[in-house]
């Protein structure tokens, strides 16, 4: 999924600036993705904020191939925390 494949790239950006980004999801109506990594005892967790239903929806659906994907590049997540703000 093309969502799931920019997310990842994303993250590992946030990862390697080592700051918090925002990402606006198409449709727009879809709102924004708030992207923000810690690492806590080695573990990276990785937070995103949906600012729709159907945004959050959306990342809870592709879950497991983003955990994959993020895998593939190289990040290993403690866990993935999917909230609506």
């Amino acid at each position: 999924h093309q969502l799931v494949e920019q997310l990842s790239q994303l993250v590992l950006a946030s990862h390697d600036r080592g700051e918090q980004l925002v990402a606006r999801v198409s449709p727009p109506d879809m709102g924004t993705i708030v992207i923000d990594l810690q690492s806590q005892g080695g573990d990276l967790v990785v937070r995103m904020e949906a600012s729709s239903g159907d945004a959050q929806q959306l990342l809870v659906e592709h879950l497991p191939q983003l955990h994959e994907a993020l895998n593939h590049l190289g990040l290993t997540t403690e866990r993935i925390e999917i909230v609506r703000s």
